[in-house]
């Protein structure tokens, strides 16, 4: 039989508007018509087309697999849909996953993260790393400064299968003041590795930008509270040994000392007395 013949053969006995009828023949193999049995291996010419893929994608998630969307979730590849003869679907889509999906299931709104072959390429783009991180903070109900720094870090991001997105934007902290520029600090967050720059500009912060102490005020009010009161009890504590002084000598070298410190306090003493 002629390929020409083979691709009319599909549609005796059924209408060539039964996509289903159409696939499941195809799949099938073969049919029977006239006690001659029909071998059936590919699609009719003009066969496919985006309306036919959604139609028959969505038969054969919802109606022949009953999927929910974590199952779908958990399944969508091409290799999901190669395996299904619906790889001529995902090819409407220019062999896009996520595009297929967002049109054939609107009502489950589904990120193109959160498919296994839905963001090939989508982490190359700064713009929508934004999003992923936004959309974490709504899936995890991180709604106030104060819940995005005690959760935010980079298993959570690993939690949805995204910590490649915290590697593309060059760490947690980076990623988070490209999203949110100069909002957070990085000792705000829960970032492994506190390194020496980030305690000297932690220090600084303090002094200079939270408490605008004067030299004056600084010896005669500092102390390990100050730090703890303003969240720096971590950075004191392992970076300082929690003595305020040392963290006063490596943020401001030859400025601040132990023995300045202390005369201040005795000359304050005597005016007292």
């Amino acid at each position: 039989m002629s390929r020409k013949k083979r691709y009319l053969s599909i549609f005796y006995g059924i209408d060539p508007e039964d996509y289903v009828g159409i696939f499941n023949r195809v799949r099938k193999g073969y049919f029977q018509y006239g006690g001659e049995i029909i071998q059936v291996k590919t699609f009719p010419n003009g066969f496919w087309n985006k309306e036919v893929a959604i139609n028959l994608v969505r038969y054969y998630v919802l109606e022949e697999l009953k999927f929910t969307r974590q199952d779908y979730l958990n399944e969508a590849s091409i290799k999901f849909f190669t395996n299904a003869r619906l790889k001529s679907a995902v090819k409407q889509y220019n062999n896009s996953v996520y595009k297929l999906t967002k049109d054939a299931f609107p009502e489950w709104e589904i990120e193109p993260w959160e498919l296994k072959d839905g963001y090939n390429g989508y982490l190359s783009d700064k713009k929508n790393c934004k999003k992923i991180m936004k959309w974490i903070c709504k899936k995890e109900g991180i709604n106030t400064r104060k819940k995005f720094c005690e959760k935010m870090n980079v298993k959570l991001f690993r939690k949805y299968g995204l910590g490649r997105a915290v590697v593309l934007m060059g760490g947690l902290y980076n990623y988070v003041n490209y999203v949110y520029p100069g909002k957070y600090k990085p000792w705000e967050l829960n970032i492994s590795k506190i390194t020496d720059d980030i305690a000297m500009q932690a220090v600084k912060w303090l002094i200079e930008e939270e408490l605008k102490w004067s030299k004056e005020e600084v010896c005669k009010n500092i102390c390990a509270n100050t730090f703890r009161d303003h969240g720096l009890e971590s950075i004191l504590s392992h970076k300082f040994g929690n003595s305020p002084i040392k963290a006063l000598e490596f943020a401001y070298p030859g400025e601040y000392t132990k023995e300045m410190l202390e005369k201040w306090v005795k000359q304050q003493k005597k005016a007292v007395h």
